[in-house]
């Protein structure tokens, strides 16, 4: 007994950067999109969910793969393909991270007023979270952080679960009488474009998993194995993959072949998911799933919120080696400037929420191409990766697929816009 708890023990202490993966990747990809597919298409969507985990996990473990070796993070194998990188990935993470925060904060902001029954605007939830969540980081930094995040996916596993368990036996009927809907056409091309886009996570994420790595190893002056690191990547990746099935689950069993349609946007969606699923399930539900809306949202926007000013931060120094002594600085000039930036846009889209959460897809799945050649090129180039710990002969190409098969579709994505207009 005593071996098992030892071992319980080590288990959850290795836990650390991967659950931080999993709260930022579970968000509006879950909630919303993958509600909303399966809504539209049913448990069928469920088979692109594992194909696009399958073709990105690759360039996940590469990051993981690189920091765990090299005791660097992925950015300095970036820098040491080239400066150039540093700038490419700066300009691209500046605009992401904008759109992202502001996605992901005003989404919160509208599930915490429906649960309230706030009559104010979103805009000053979204202010408020965004605030609470700053002074979190401030005040606990990483530890807090990811001692809070555990305890948030654990609420978020079990609740999502069993809201699934639950809403299954009374419209599992349904769903079977349902016909197939129609996949071949536009509308339908270009969601499944976009849903690929955030799910399981951007390939961006694997930066952030890398920084986080070093973070956690800087701060416990511990060196995590390989595979305990890779383990505890796996961990947070595939129960990123397996909620995002169950969201896409929940979809299906609430509304797949009943005729009611979702709001595009603002405080009206949130409460229209939220009433639809207790409607399907019950009204005693209603708990359960408000506490599966609440804690997916806010786990994404707290987890962003340190996750962009960190990768910012690092980028700088980087490329100005001069100032990294001014590395604290730089991270919480990165978090004020993202927090009122974001508020300024989640304004600007605040009766537009839907508008928001597809630009932001859209830019994630168009870059991931380029961070899927960048971290092959790290962890396969001989000066940067010692050669015996590099991707064998099936991981390579598994790894050349999956950057052709992103970029393909990237190019498919681009032309679906031009023939849409």
């Amino acid at each position: 007994m005593a071996g098992l708890i030892n071992r319980i023990r080590r288990f959850t202490h290795i836990l650390g950067p991967g659950m931080l993966f999993a709260a930022a990747a579970i968000g509006g990809s879950h909630l919303i999109q993958s509600t909303r597919g399966g809504a539209n298409y049913g448990f069928m969507l469920i088979i692109v969910v594992i194909l696009i985990s399958f073709i990105k996990y690759p360039f996940f473990e590469f990051g993981q793969r690189f920091t765990a070796v090299t005791q660097k993070n992925l950015l300095q194998g970036y820098a040491e393909l080239g400066r150039w990188t540093l700038f490419l990935y700066f300009a691209l993470t500046i605009g992401r991270a904008f759109l992202t925060i502001a996605t992901v904060s005003f989404i919160t902001a509208n599930v915490a007023g429906y649960i309230i029954g706030a009559t104010i605007s979103p805009l000053v939830f979204s202010i408020a979270i965004l605030s609470f969540c700053a002074s979190f980081i401030f005040i606990g930094h990483y530890v807090w952080l990811e001692r809070t995040i555990k305890v948030v996916l654990l609420i978020l596993g079990i609740s999502t679960i069993a809201a699934f368990i639950i809403a299954w036996p009374e419209n599992i009927e349904r769903v079977h009488q349902t016909p197939m809907p129609d996949l071949w056409n536009l509308t339908t091309l270009g969601f499944l474009l976009a849903f690929m886009g955030w799910l399981p996570a951007p390939l961006e994420f694997s930066i952030w998993t890398s920084l986080w790595t070093k973070r956690r190893q800087r701060l416990s002056q511990s060196h995590l194995t390989r595979k305990e690191v890779m383990i505890d990547f796996n961990v947070g990746y595939i129960f990123t993959a397996v909620l995002a099935m169950v969201f896409i689950g929940l979809g299906t069993l609430v509304m797949y072949g009943s005729g009611e349609v979702l709001a595009e946007s603002g405080v009206k969606f949130i409460e229209e998911l939220i009433t639809m699923y207790t409607a399907h399930i019950g009204t005693w539900s209603q708990l359960i799933i408000e506490i599966v809306a609440l804690t997916t949202m806010f786990s994404t926007t707290i987890t962003c919120l340190d996750a962009y000013p960190r990768a910012i931060s690092n980028t700088l120094f980087l490329a100005y080696p001069s100032m990294k002594k001014y590395y604290q600085l730089m991270y919480w000039y990165s978090v004020l400037i993202l927090f009122f930036g974001s508020i300024i846009l989640s304004g600007y889209f605040i009766k537009g929420m839907h508008d928001l959460l597809g630009i932001t897809t859209t830019m994630a799945f168009l870059a991931a191409p380029l961070y899927a050649y960048l971290n092959y090129r790290v962890v396969t180039h001989d000066d940067i990766m010692p050669k015996e710990f590099q991707p064998g002969k099936w991981m390579r190409i598994w790894s050349l697929f999956g950057i052709f098969f992103l970029t393909s579709v990237g190019i498919l994505f681009v032309t679906w816009h031009i023939w849409a207009e």
